[in-house]
C-alpha cells in the first residue's frame, strides 16, 4: 500500500468516525444541559423528556431504514445527505426560541443521524477490504464508539459553564455547525463515488437472475426421472 494512499484512507477513516462521534456527542451532552435548557425556556420536565428522548427515538427507529437506503441510493450519497441535515437541525437546535420548536428540531437532528450513521461501518469496510488495516479501523471505530459518550458530558458541562456570549446552553448545539461544515467538505472530496459500485450490485443481480432461470429451464437428471418411471412401473 502506497503512502498517499494509504494516508487518503487515514482521512477517509478520520471523517466517517467524526460523523459518528458527534452523534455519540448529541445523545450525552443535552442530558448535561438539560437543567440550564429548562431554564432558559421555561420548558416543563414534559418537554425536558422529548428534548432528550426525541432524538434518541427517531435515531433509533430509522437507523435500519437509514442503512437500507445507504444500499440503495450509495452510502456516499446517504451519508452527505443525512451530515447536511444533521448539521441544519443543529443550527435548528442552537436558536430555537421555545421548547416546541427544540423538540421538532432535536426530532429531525436523529433522523440525519439515523441517515449518517450506518454509512460509517460500510465506509469502513469499503475502504479497508480485509487485513490489518480494517482492524485497525474497526478498532478505532468502537474506540470512537464508546468514547462519544464520555466527551460529550466532559463537553456539556464545559460549554455551559463557559456561557459563551451569554447564550447559556445553546453552544452545545451551535457546535456541531461549524464541525459539520467541515466534515460535509472533506466527505464530499474523501468519500469515493456510489456509481461503481452500485453497477457491480447490478450486475452481481442480473446475473444471479439468470442462473436462476436457467436452474427452471434446465430439465431434471436423467437419473430421476428413471427412477421416477420405475415407481411408475411399479404402482401399475
Amino acid at each position: 500500500m502506497s503512502a498517499p494512499h494509504a494516508r487518503h484512507r487515514g482521512l477517509l477513516l478520520a471523517v466517517l468516525l467524526a460523523g459518528m462521534v458527534m452523534n455519540n456527542i448529541d445523545v450525552a451532552i443535552v442530558n448535561v444541559a438539560g437543567p440550564s435548557i429548562g431554564a432558559g425556556l421555561s420548558a416543563s420536565g414534559a418537554e425536558l423528556q422529548l428534548i432528550v428522548s426525541g432524538y434518541v427515538l427517531a435515531y433509533a427507529m430509522l437507523l435500519i431504514t437509514g442503512a437500507r437506503l445507504g444500499d440503495l441510493r450509495g452510502y456516499r450519497r446517504t451519508f452527505l445527505g443525512g451530515l447536511a441535515i444533521f448539521t441544519l437541525a443543529s443550527l435548528a437546535c442552537g436558536l430555537a426560541p421555545s421548547a416546541v420548536l427544540l423538540i421538532v428540531a432535536r426530532v429531525v437532528q436523529g433522523v440525519g443521524a439515523a441517515l449518517m450513521v450506518p454509512q460509517v461501518l460500510t465506509g469502513i469496510q469499503r475502504a479497508f477490504p480485509d487485513g490489518l488495516a480494517r482492524l485497525r479501523a474497526l478498532g478505532w471505530y468502537a474506540a470512537a464508539l464508546s468514547g462519544g459518550a464520555v466527551v460529550g458530558q466532559i463537553l456539556g458541562g464545559v460549554l455551559v459553564w463557559a456561557d459563551l456570549f451569554h447564550t447559556t446552553w445553546r453552544p452545545v448545539f451551535l457546535i456541531n455547525v461549524p464541525i459539520g461544515i467541515v466534515l460535509l467538505v472533506a466527505a464530499s472530496r474523501l468519500l469515493p463515488p456510489d456509481g461503481e459500485h452500485q453497477r457491480d450490485q447490478g450486475d452481481e443481480t442480473v446475473v444471479g437472475r439468470r442462473r436462476e432461470q436457467e436452474g427452471v429451464k434446465r430439465p431434471p437428471p436423467t437419473g430421476l426421472c428413471a427412477t421416477s418411471g420405475s415407481r411408475w412401473d411399479l404402482r401399475r
